[in-house]
């Protein structure tokens, strides 16, 4: 989810430290390597220092203004449990899922955003199949000739649409600001400017670097302004 490794090492070219990029990635691989546990657990337990208690705090931040949340990452018998799973029943969402299903049938017979254009519920309903044969084919046909984007994520990520957009603007005010940090040629071919339109093959994946990129820009230059 972030900079490929060419770009990253052109992009800091002007570090005085040559090797700062395979030096922290050197580091990165020793931190998973020096993990307790089997493979998968030590997979497992890397995402959940470098990524979900980024992703999943600040979410919980926000629902602590409306009600107190009691969320299952912070409750260390279930981290505990879970950390003892078989990868067997984990591997793609097979347990949740199950677990879904058998006690809360209900809920699995909602449409399930799986971020993509598949919101088949896990439970559909005899009414669900029917209409599946036959009217939600005709609109899928429909949606896939206009080629008309429905996945909510793919949209909201989308690095050419108006709010990030605005994201961009405010970078230009920035682009110039760090010199002696990144190489500004690399910064103006990674990242041009919001009149020219950012090609992916991921909205999510392939541009969550430059988003990156662009914010650290952002807070650094409003730092040395």
């Amino acid at each position: 989810m972030g900079l490929a490794g060419k770009s990253r090492k052109r992009l800091l070219q002007l570090a005085t430290d040559k090797n700062v990029v395979d030096d922290a990635i050197d580091m990165i691989r020793s931190s998973y390597e020096n993990l307790p546990g089997l493979e998968f657990q030590k997979v497992w337990l890397f995402q959940l220092l470098h990524r979900e208690r980024f992703h999943v705090a600040p979410v919980a931040y926000r629902l602590s203004f409306g009600v107190w949340p009691r969320l299952p990452y912070t409750n260390r018998r279930i981290l505990s449990l879970a950390a003892g799973l078989p990868a067997s029943v984990t591997y793609n969402r097979y347990l949740e899922e199950k677990l879904l299903i058998s006690k809360f049938p209900e809920l699995a017979s909602l449409p399930l955003d799986r971020n993509s254009n598949n919101t088949r519920p896990l439970l559909p309903s005899l009414n669900y199949r029917l209409k599946e044969k036959t009217i939600n084919r005709f609109i899928k046909n429909i949606i896939y000739g206009n080629k008309i984007e429905r996945r909510f994520w793919y949209n909201a990520s989308d690095i050419n649409q108006s709010d990030w957009i605005d994201l961009r603007k405010l970078f230009e005010k920035y682009r110039n600001s760090v010199p002696l940090i990144f190489s500004q040629n690399q910064l103006d071919e990674l990242i041009p400017s919001p009149a020219k339109k950012i090609t992916s093959a991921n909205s999510i994946r392939e541009t969550a670097g430059l988003k990156t990129l662009m914010m650290l820009t952002i807070l650094l230059g409003c730092y040395l302004d």
